[in-house]
């Protein structure tokens, strides 16, 4: 401490006048100092209530207003960081997709979408993600291009085998026979590119059951994309759902000769909406599936749109009155059906599958869609009632045991009750 502050006390405890001019100084100082002590408290309260008023415009609650401020300041950095990441990640996309525009063949082309695709992540991506639907969009068109030159190719190189036979003198072919089996090598080379194109594009859920888009054509989900499984669905699927959920009636245990990749058989249209159901709230729970996705049967036109007849029926009329009334069948207009169209029963003539009752799952040639089965095999349950009268549930198909003509036809409905089971549905 100084020694001029003892000083001056010592001075002031022996003259009274000067101690009390002292004090009174003192006093004034103190007073002036309470002042603004009082106005900074002012100016602090003031301010508190202007954050208080910040917050609940916020609508942080009651938090302390120091943490509200806080919280906001985090939320801000957090955001600014994010959108960060965003920027980089969308220079990185839009670098990725010139590589992919300057490849020279559609070969190599499909190779760099497919490692773009693993270096993106894009398989954990939500499947309407545009970007992801971009990828597969200029994958199909690459695959496509690459399809177009394999059937050029295969056209040429069988030409110049017919050219061969016909110098060796082993036989005359007609330019008709020659056109005719150019047609058929031609439509099988493309049905083959269609199923291997489709099981490699398909959505894959949980249980291994593959999914293509149809495009649907009048009625309530007119020019939707519906996803359709290629195939019926299978004993290991339905085994699945038997195993998680109690109550299951095991009636489907019982098919004879069904194996685990053979499609499931005594199955009613009730257990069939139970399995749908079970596989959706299943798919929701692990995040396969968006909230507002679901698995449901298709509805009768939906059906007849995957098989290639939509826009030749009226959505709006029952199954009942458009029951067998179109002509031709899944693999043309033919009959008896060729050899591979399906599994039909052993005693139709020209018929000559090595299945006695169901084969298994894909086992014949995919339609354009890359669907397989929708003739023959076992009959397939739609949502839709067959008649106004609201008795009987409708399905499509045909099975392993059908020969009859009108019961191959695209457009043939059969019908039943609900709980109605049997080995070829």
């Amino acid at each position: 401490p100084d020694a001029g502050i003892f000083n001056e006390i010592g001075q002031l405890c022996g003259n009274q006048e000067g101690r009390d001019a002292w004090v009174s100084g003192m006093l004034t100082k103190l007073s002036k100092r309470s002042e603004e002590l009082v106005s900074h408290i002012t100016a602090a309260e003031a301010q508190e209530q202007e954050l208080d008023s910040a917050c609940s415009e916020l609508k942080i609650g009651n938090y302390d207003p120091l943490y509200a401020l806080i919280k906001v300041s985090l939320d801000l950095r957090y955001a600014s960081e994010k959108f960060g990441k965003l920027e980089a990640e969308s220079e990185k996309l839009e670098r990725l997709l010139k590589e992919i525009e300057q490849v020279d063949t559609d070969r190599l082309r499909i190779l760099k979408i497919d490692d773009v695709y693993q270096d993106l992540g894009a398989d954990n991506w939500p499947k309407h993600s545009s970007t992801k639907q971009k990828l597969a969009g200029m994958r199909a068109k690459a695959s496509a291009s690459v399809i177009k030159e394999r059937k050029i190719a295969v056209f040429l190189g069988f030409l110049g085998f017919l050219v061969v036979i016909g110098i060796c003198g082993w036989g005359v072919i007609t330019a008709a026979a020659e056109a005719k089996a150019e047609a058929e090598a031609t439509e099988a080379e493309a049905k083959a590119e269609a199923k291997a194109e489709a099981e490699e594009n398909a959505f894959s859920n949980s249980l291994g059951m593959k999914f293509a888009p149809v495009k649907i054509t009048g009625g309530p989900t007119d020019g939707k994309n519906i996803l359709f499984s290629l195939w019926e669905t299978r004993r290991m699927d339905y085994e699945a759902y038997s195993k998680d959920v109690s109550g299951v009636d095991d009636e489907w245990k019982s098919a004879q000769g069904n194996e685990a990749l053979h499609p499931v058989v005594n199955v009613s249209w009730e257990d069939a909406t139970a399995f749908c159901a079970w596989l959706t709230r299943k798919e929701r729970a692990e995040g396969k599936i968006g909230p507002k996705d679901e698995y449901r049967l298709p509805s009768d036109h939906e059906w007849s749109c995957a098989i290639g007849i939509g826009s030749k029926e009226n959505a709006g009329t029952s199954p009942k009155k458009k029951n067998g009334k179109l002509s031709g069948y899944p693999w043309g207009n033919a009959w008896p059906p060729p050899n591979g169209a399906g599994n039909f029963g052993s005693f139709l003539d020209g018929d000559s599958d090595a299945y006695d009752r169901t084969a298994p799952v894909g086992s014949f040639r995919a339609d354009q869609n890359g669907l397989c089965d929708l003739s023959g095999n076992v009959f397939e349950w739609c949502l839709d009632w067959y008649s106004s009268e609201q008795g009987y549930r409708v399905l499509r198909g045909g099975s392993w045991y059908n020969n009859a003509e009108v019961g191959l036809r695209s457009s043939y409905r059969n019908n039943n009750t609900p709980r109605f089971r049997f080995g070829d549905n």
